[in-house]
């Protein structure tokens, strides 16, 4: 049995779910995060991500499974940019069902 396409799979099944939980922590944790820790943090996300986006184009994944791993994380990163750029950095969380 082969584990990698195994794990492949069920990151390609689970990514809906993942990045769904990870918008929701998101918006869940937003209003909780002091101004303060968003302004100094933010740079140093954005290096991070840029470092991360730099050594995958240099060095494209040998494993779909990392590939899938990285295409998850990209995914994660564009729901939590347009939660972000749609509701912006002071507006209000959409009141849903148990906060989802």
């Amino acid at each position: 049995m082969d584990w990698t396409l195994v794990g492949v799979n069920a990151i390609t099944a689970l990514t809906s779910v993942v990045v769904m939980v990870g918008v929701w922590a998101l918006k869940l944790a937003w209003d909780k995060i002091p101004a303060s820790i968003v302004l100094f943090a933010t740079p140093v996300l954005g290096i991070a991500v840029n470092f991360g986006l730099s050594y995958l184009a240099s060095h494209p994944p040998q494993s779909l499974l990392v590939a899938a791993a990285a295409g998850l994380f990209a995914t994660v990163l564009r729901e939590w940019w347009s939660t972000l750029a749609t509701k912006g950095l002071s507006g209000p969380v959409s009141v849903t069902k148990l906060g989802l």
